[in-house]
């Protein structure tokens, strides 16, 4: 069971920091668009439709 939990943890947000500038899903108010994601404090999560990884500003 430990790892079904740890399965849906995945599609939670969760603060993560980032370093190097990366492509990415972004999400605004607006809706999610790719784009570059510059470093910077995010939180992030698994896309559960597009399976990647998707960023929102802190």
């Amino acid at each position: 069971m430990g790892g079904r939990r740890a399965h849906r943890d995945v599609y939670q947000w969760r603060p993560w920091i980032v370093m190097i500038p990366r492509f990415g899903m972004m999400v605004t108010r607006d809706g999610a668009r790719s784009g570059l994601i510059l470093p910077g404090r995010y939180l992030v999560r698994r896309s559960r439709t597009m399976g990647q990884m998707m960023y929102r500003r802190t």
